[in-house]
């Protein structure tokens, strides 16, 4: 293994860790479908060849810190795919509560009633961990 991909392996372990040792308990509230649709999306990850998912960080009007994700979003682009996850943002509902998902990561799940095989999720994290959210959403899609 090359050492750049030590580094990243390394790096990607350890921001994996610190966003699961830095939150045991329970969050008090997922962030509202209002405040995840007014901030949209800030920036669209490639998951695989021609399957996006799009994400956002804020605090949504909570006290913790959450990163949005939305997916897949299918295009030849990632101007294609931030559209597409725009779209998809818009029929994003539900009122979902806090549940953990993996051992001390704690996510809500929204419903997008119009693409039951797409998947939005609120992740409560302290810096923005797209691979952590890669690992999620690729599970979910199993």
């Amino acid at each position: 293994m090359k050492l750049k991909s030590k580094l990243a392996l390394l790096v990607s372990g350890l921001s994996l860790s610190f966003s699961v040792f830095s939150f045991s308990s329970q969050p008090d509230t997922c962030p509202s479908v209002g405040a995840i649709k007014s901030e949209g999306l800030s920036m669209i990850i490639d998951l695989q060849s021609q399957a996006y998912s799009g994400f956002n960080y804020s605090h949504y009007g909570t006290n913790e810190n959450w990163l949005f994700a939305i997916g897949a979003l299918y295009g030849g682009s990632e101007e294609e795919a931030y559209s597409s996850g725009i779209k998809l943002l818009s029929t994003l509902s539900g009122k979902p509560v806090p549940e953990e998902v993996e051992s001390d990561i704690w996510a809500c799940i929204y419903e997008l009633p119009n693409n039951p095989n797409e998947v939005a999720v609120a992740l409560r994290t302290d810096l923005p961990f797209p691979h952590t959210m890669k690992h999620l959403l690729m599970k979910k899609r199993g």
